[in-house]
């Protein structure tokens, strides 16, 4: 048996690639037309994708799920961070972290340090972020109180993290808020 001749293999690749090329664009467009009902269409594409891209092109709005209740809410770049949360309330202050204990405690996340109380920054993202909003309102403080040299002090949380925060970002927001 003879070895096919390095043309032949050639030629047999050279056709094999457009026919693989050509079988799965058509199984694309049968499963489209499938899936959706109708013939794919540029036109009709690029308008979906005009829709969609259209409001990302401003803030991207979304709604909360924890701690403000159903708020709206825009994710705005930061310099130094990312991305902060600007919420649509006039409650919440403008540092790019607001959740019902901010609104709640005037000055915050700025709280003004004395020898009675010891603030308590929670930084990180989705985990921190939910496992202070979940948390009773005052599990943090009654846990750290069993600590002598704090027994006696009155402890605020101050919730600095946000879902999707990675580790640069929490350091970050770590040293923008130690300033």
């Amino acid at each position: 048996m003879r070895n096919p001749s390095k043309t032949k293999k050639l030629a047999y690749s050279g056709l094999s690639i457009p026919i693989i090329y050509l079988c799965s664009e058509l199984a694309a467009f049968a499963g489209y037309k499938i899936s959706q009902g109708s013939l794919f269409s540029w036109s009709r594409f690029e308008l979906l994708r005009h829709d969609i891209a259209e409001p990302a092109a401003t803030d991207k709005v979304t709604t909360n799920q924890g701690g403000m209740g159903n708020r709206s809410r825009k994710e705005v770049l930061h310099p130094y961070l990312g991305y902060v949360i600007q919420y649509a309330d006039k409650n919440c202050p403008d540092f790019g972290f607001c959740d019902d204990e901010t609104v709640n405690k005037k000055g915050a996340p700025i709280i003004p340090k004395t020898d009675d109380n010891v603030i308590v920054g929670v930084f990180g993202g989705s985990f921190a972020h939910q496992t202070l909003l979940l948390s009773t309102t005052t599990f943090f403080e009654q846990e750290l109180n069993t600590i002598p040299a704090l027994s006696r002090k009155s402890i605020m949380t101050v919730l600095l993290a946000l879902g999707g925060y990675k580790q640069s970002q929490t350091l970050m927001a770590l040293n923008y808020f130690y300033l």
